[in-house]
């Protein structure tokens, strides 16, 4: 039989006729303490734990007993760097989403009851900061948040929305879909939940039981095959480069001789130093393929980060960036839509059910509707077409509503004090009416452009600032007349000469071969090596303008260490940045790079590096600077 926690009833029921006990509504209920079944620290399970221990974990816990599979999928969290990184990530980005509160109607009272959910529930923070909490369902398939009421008179308050350790729930027998409280005498079946006391979230990644629907069991497969491979990894780092050792002896040795021969084999290796017996020996044999096996235990490892990404976020792009991909750190800038729209789908369902309706039920009643609390991402409206839209529909006779407007754009209702702008009075033509000064009529002009000014302002901070394509885009446009100056000249000199566009087209046909895109040719080249080359370096790459790159100085007013030595004159090897001072020593340790100087050029150059590395990086200088100092 199913024990019930005994306290005294008071009489309140909720919607479903279930008692309301104020005292397990003011009381901690679910919280961890000292001995018992719910304490906050549990036995370690993952140590030693082998793929046969595993399997048999999880089947304990679809058979209805939880405890060791939950605690282990604490542990993973804390050991496995990949998966506690990424399952943050998501966590953390659904968590700050946007909460909205609809009212359940529009009479006066479902407005007032809304306005309260409000200034309680949401701008208090309260459930802001309990949705990473309750996203920890993520990992373990569903999470349990224990709400502290408060009576303060008449008014049912929300103290805290407290987490509950998932290892103090297991799940009904019959369907293992029911949450049961772990107690000191529930005869090991639970107690049920009392009514209006908990937020229950199920959160899952496949269809089922909660607790196989949390993403830790695959996860847990992943983390132990991982755990094998960085172990293995570790002993070989432990001896590689080390040769082999191994001990020959006699026929006939003693076992005294052959201990202090095993003895010395073991120790060399420690103490780099070993006495043996004149008649025995020990050999060093130079292992093969020292470098393979570390490349097969670091394949492995990256393999299974990439499919606890794909698992958890639902793309590798944010934790797996590829070098020498443009863009390969902001393709994927967040956790896959879908995934974020469900988190936040199912967080909506469980703060409705579970928190919104007993709030208002307990303080107000049953209702026919009740607020809405909705965690999402705010859809983002073009305001400029807003404007254009009202600016010309509205002298047609089509009505809108201040407000709306106001909310799009971000503006607030003006009060009265307020300098505010407004439209221009139109001057009446002919003089004035009796009694009335000239004077009366004047206004400022000079309103109007000013609201157009401060309008185009806002406009401008409501668009997102430019990336890096859009920059280099910028930059690329902005040379085109260089670019291609030469040969749209000569398109309209063609133009010019022709009387039909067959005639335009003959002419361009002629003059294609004279065409030059040479200017064209080198600035797609340059701006494709630049992206390039800051995709590689993992980071974006400003484009220069082809001014700068074809002048002597292409990167500015720099220290340069070559000042201009080879029959171009271009200045090289700018030593003004650390990135530059490094590039620059890797460029002309290069054979070929030398090979543009003298002797003694050469020994000016790399002087100049060197002071500029022990200035700005080492004084102890670059690798093998010796000859250069």
């Amino acid at each position: 039989m199913v024990k019930t926690i005994a306290f005294k009833d008071t009489g309140l029921v909720n919607a479903s006729g279930a008692p309301i006990i104020r005292e397990v509504m003011e009381e901690r209920i679910a919280a961890a303490t000292l001995t018992g079944v719910r304490q906050a620290v549990g036995p370690v399970v993952s140590g030693g734990l082998d793929p046969w221990g595993l399997a048999s974990l999880l089947i304990e816990a679809q058979d209805g007993e939880p405890w060791h599979y939950f605690q282990l999928a604490e542990e993973i969290e804390e050991k496995y760097f990949q998966y506690m990184a990424v399952l943050g990530q998501r966590k953390r980005q659904v968590s700050q989403l946007d909460i909205t509160l609809e009212a359940g109607g529009k009479d006066p009272i479902d407005v007032a009851i809304a306005q309260d959910v409000q200034n309680n529930l949401v701008d208090s923070g309260l459930i802001a900061n309990a949705l990473f909490d309750m996203l920890d369902a993520i990992g373990k398939g569903h999470s349990l948040m224990e709400i502290v009421w408060n009576l303060q008179g008449a008014h049912w308050a929300v103290d805290a929305l407290d987490y509950v350790d998932p290892r103090f729930i297991r799940f009904d027998r019959p369907t293992r879909r029911i949450p049961l409280l772990r107690g000191e005498d529930d005869g090991g079946i639970g107690m049920p939940l009392p009514p209006y006391k908990f937020l229950w979230l199920p959160l899952k990644a496949k269809s089922g039981i909660p607790v196989r629907g949390g993403l830790a069991r695959p996860v847990a497969w992943a983390w132990l095959f991982q755990n094998f491979a960085l172990k293995d990894w570790v002993q070989f780092c432990e001896i590689y480069g080390i040769p082999f050792r191994y001990g020959e002896y006699q026929p006939g040795a003693a076992e005294d001789d052959k201990d202090a021969l095993l003895r010395a084999v073991a120790s060399i290796s420690a103490d780099g130093a070993a006495i043996i017996p004149s008649n025995m020996k020990i050999v060093f044999q130079e292992g093969g393929s020292k470098g393979a096996s570390g490349d097969v235990h670091s394949a492995l490892t990256d393999y299974l980060d990439k499919q606890i990404s794909k698992l958890v976020l639902g793309q590798t792009g944010t934790a797996d960036s590829t070098a020498g991909q443009l863009g390969g750190k902001t393709e994927h800038n967040m956790v896959r839509e879908d995934i974020e729209r469900s988190d936040a789908n199912a967080l909506t369902v469980t703060l409705n059910r579970d928190l919104v309706v007993p709030y208002c039920f307990l303080n107000y009643g049953p209702r026919p509707k009740y607020p809405t609390i909705r965690v999402g991402r705010t859809e983002a409206k073009d305001t400029a077409i807003m404007i254009d839209a009202v600016a010309k529909l509205v002298p047609i006779g089509f009505r809108v509503k201040q407000d709306d407007i106001r909310s799009a754009v971000g503006f607030d209702t003006p009060q009265p004090g307020d300098e505010i702008f407004a439209a221009p009075v139109a001057q009446p033509n002919g003089p004035p009416p009796s009694g009335i000064p000239n004077g009366d009529l004047n206004i400022d002009l000079s309103t109007r452009a000013k609201m157009e000014v401060f309008v185009r302002e806002i406009m401008a901070s409501q668009r997102p600032a430019p990336d890096a394509i859009e920059r280099a885009t910028t930059h690329a446009t902005a040379e085109w007349k260089e670019v291609m100056g030469p040969a749209v000249d000569q398109i309209l000199a063609a133009a010019a000469h022709s009387t039909s566009f067959e005639m335009f087209m003959s002419h361009v046909k002629a003059l294609y071969p004279s065409i030059d895109m040479t200017p064209l040719a080198k600035k797609l080249a340059s701006l494709t090596f630049q992206a390039y080359a800051g995709g590689a370096a993992g980071h974006v790459v400003e484009p220069r303008p082809i001014s700068q790159l074809a002048s002597a100085a292409p990167y500015g007013d720099v220290e340069y260490a070559d000042p201009g030595y080879q029959a171009d004159k271009k200045k090289r090897y700018p030593i003004d940045t650390e990135e530059h001072i490094r590039a620059a020593w890797d460029y002309i340790d290069k054979a070929d790079n030398q090979s543009a100087y003298t002797a003694d050029q050469l020994a000016h150059v790399r002087s100049k590096i060197v002071a500029a590395w022990k200035k700005k990086i080492d004084p102890a200088g670059p690798p093998s600077s010796a000859e250069a100092t």
